[in-house]
Order: structure tokens, then C-alpha cells, then sequence
């Protein structure tokens, strides 16, 4: 196995002291810009590999920050995850994705941020009540991205849901569709938000059945299946809903011979 490579090793190559590359690859002030991009470059040149544990132990700070999702599918997950890590890394912070499977961020997934020594959660989860106050009684920061937390112990940052609803309606109108479908299975209150602009938008528009994947009963397989055909457009409100729209339709020619149909059609 080859050996570490270490501040010593860089010192050595280039002939200066450790205390300088020491300051050299943490940006001090007091080190030239040229001195910098000699040692960074020559760090690069041999592998070097900051040991955090090492520098925890002098400064008492990890750097990390814990960063939440519940999925992999969602491009809006992709995008802003991707950013976010990258200005972390340039902020001087090591982001760790963490997932969680579910629709709400509870406490037994707190273990990857005091594991890690975590100093802050950023989180595109939904928080429980006790996530927030856990994560406040231990001085850990809580950012929550794209829901609206009412609660003090936490900064969020939304966007305008409601206008995202009104301007999906508008591409709507202009097509001049006559009904349309809003798919969801989130338990948030964006979803809701962005479904309320989108209604409002299409008020004069009339009839359109509005669609639930989530909270329509059993029966909604069949209540899908038969509004579909009717449809020119869907409005999804996540990948997940559209990739589960996909795979109930691929699955309409099963349902239609199946002796429930009928049943399910007659309780509708």
C-alpha cells in the first residue's frame, strides 16, 4: 500500500517549511498567491488527501453538513443537490447526501449527522417536530429548502409555488385543453400550494376532473384508467408521479380484463 502522502512530503519537494504549506492549503492571508498555487499544485501532482480528523481535533470544527433528500428520480433533487455541494466545496464545507425514504425527515435518520459531527442539516425533506427541537437543543443549524416551516428554530427557503401552479395552467390554456389532470402523491404543502395556483388559473375552464394519486382510495386505479384516454396533457408534480402515472398506464390492458374491473368500476 502506498504511503500517505503528507505536509512534510510537499514541504520537502518544494524546499519550504511545513508551516507554510500548513497555511498555504488553508488560504491564510499571510502566505503569497504564488506560494499558494505552488503548493496546491504540487499537492495535486502527489495525491494529497486532507486529514479531517486531524484538523477537527485542532480547530473543534468538522465542516460537514449533512444534506437531506428523499429521492434519487426527482430532477429538481439532481439540480439542486448538485449546486448546493458544489458551493459548499467552495465555501470551505464538505456536504454529505444523506436519503431518506420517506415523506417526512424523522429522528431515526439524525444518526448520519451526529455520526458525521455534523455542524449543520440542510434538508429538502420535511421535518417532524422532533427532528427541529433534537437538531436545536444539540446547536445544530436547520435549513429546510422548498417548504414553508413555521416554526422558529428553523430558516427555510421557498419558492413561489403558486405562481409555479399559474404558469403550468397558462401553457394549459394556451393549448386550449378542456381538462386536465394534477398528479401528486406528496404530503407536503408545496404540492398543495402549486395545485391551488393551478386551479385558480383554470377556473374558467370547465370540466376538468383534478387527479390524486395519493389520496384517492383504492378505487383511483380505475378512476385513472377511466379518464385517460381523455386526456392531451398531465401535470405531474414530481417524476415520481409521472413515473408512476407511466407504469399504472402500461398496466390499463391488464386492469381492463381483470375480473375486479368490473367491481371496482361499479363502486366508483
Amino acid at each position: 500500500m502506498n504511503k500517505r502522502v503528507s505536509m512534510k512530503d510537499i514541504a520537502t519537494e518544494l524546499n519550504i517549511t511545513v508551516d507554510a504549506v500548513c497555511k498555504a492549503l488553508h488560504d491564510s492571508p499571510r502566505i503569497s498567491k504564488k506560494t499558494k498555487d505552488m503548493v496546491n499544485q504540487k499537492a495535486k501532482e502527489l495525491g494529497y488527501i486532507k486529514n479531517y480528523s486531524a484538523s477537527t481535533l485542532k480547530t473543534g470544527r468538522t465542516n460537514f453538513i449533512a444534506v437531506f433528500i428523499n429521492s434519487f428520480l426527482n430532477p429538481y433533487f439532481a439540480v439542486v443537490t448538485t449546486k448546493l455541494l458544489q458551493q459548499l466545496k467552495k465555501k470551505g464545507f464538505i456536504g454529505i447526501l444523506c436519503f431518506c425514504d420517506k415523506h417526512v425527515l424523522t429522528a431515526s435518520y439524525l444518526q448520519q449527522v451526529f455520526t458525521n459531527n455534523c455542524e449543520a442539516v440542510i434538508s429538502l425533506v420535511e421535518p417532524n417536530e422532533e427532528v427541529i427541537n433534537i437538531l436545536s437543543d444539540s446547536n445544530v443549524e436547520l435549513y429546510v429548502l422548498g417548504i414553508r416551516i413555521q416554526n422558529d428554530k428553523v430558516n427555510y427557503v421557498v419558492s413561489d409555488d403558486y405562481e409555479g401552479g399559474r404558469l403550468v395552467a397558462k401553457e394549459f390554456k394556451k393549448g386550449q385543453y378542456k381538462k386536465a389532470m394534477f398528479i401528486t402523491d406528496s404530503l407536503s404543502g408545496t404540492s398543495d400550494i402549486r395545485e391551488k395556483g393551478f386551479l385558480d388559473e383554470l377556473k374558467e375552464v370547465k370540466p376538468f376532473p383534478i387527479m390524486d394519486l395519493f389520496k384517492m382510495s383504492n378505487n383511483y386505479k380505475v378512476l385513472f384508467a377511466n379518464y385517460f384516454s381523455d386526456f392531451k396533457k398531465v401535470v405531474c408534480n414530481s417524476t415520481d408521479s409521472f413515473t408512476k402515472a407511466l407504469e399504472l398506464d402500461a398496466k390499463l390492458d391488464e386492469l381492463y380484463n381483470s375480473p375486479e374491473y368490473e367491481v371496482f368500476k361499479n363502486n366508483i
